[in-house]
């Protein structure tokens, strides 16, 4: 049984974040640009501002450690893909601050979009491929050490309306 995370559009939104017993409340805001605020007891202790496009923020354990993580959706250029494209950026919160966990430049070879998932108690990034020949692929990865790792192809080279139908499930089982 598949289960997705919190989930939210990325501007003017509250999640409530759970890390090392502490809860925390992380809002987004449209500001110039997007901030992320972290906030511990109603006091402001962290903030991060996003100068390319946000596209998604979740809320999940990606790393199974215990500690809920935020995933970002960013869509910007990276050192490894000139175009603008859709990048998923992980944080952990440790100590009252917003940290890097791991973020993807080219997690796969069009990232359209993505989720997460848990089975049997592990959670997932299932993540929806767009290919050169406009099939697309829908995979999974799970955490390893220091980031996402492949782990199976839930879809593959399949008709955008099957891969989307499949993937409007999994965000449905909440």
């Amino acid at each position: 049984m598949f289960t997705t995370t919190a989930f939210g559009t990325a501007i003017d939104s509250t999640f409530i974040v759970h890390s090392n017993s502490t809860t925390y409340k992380l809002e987004s805001v449209k500001e110039e640009n997007i901030r992320l605020i972290l906030y511990k007891t109603g006091k402001r202790v962290d903030s991060k501002l996003y100068l390319d496009s946000i596209a998604s923020i979740s809320i999940v354990d990606i790393d199974n450690d215990g500690n809920e993580d935020v995933a970002v959706g960013i869509v910007k250029s990276s050192r490894w893909s000139k175009e603008k494209s859709l990048k998923m950026y992980l944080y952990r919160i440790k100590d009252d601050r917003i940290l890097p966990l791991w973020r993807s430049s080219k997690l796969t070879s069009s990232l359209i979009n993505f989720c997460f998932v848990n089975n049997s108690g592990k959670n997932y990034a299932v993540v929806i491929e767009k290919l050169s020949n406009n099939s697309y692929n829908l995979i999974r990865f799970r955490w390893k050490n220091f980031g996402l790792v492949y782990d199976k192809y839930m879809l593959k080279n399949q008709d955008s309306s099957v891969v989307f139908q499949r993937f409007g499930e999994l965000q449905i089982k909440k």
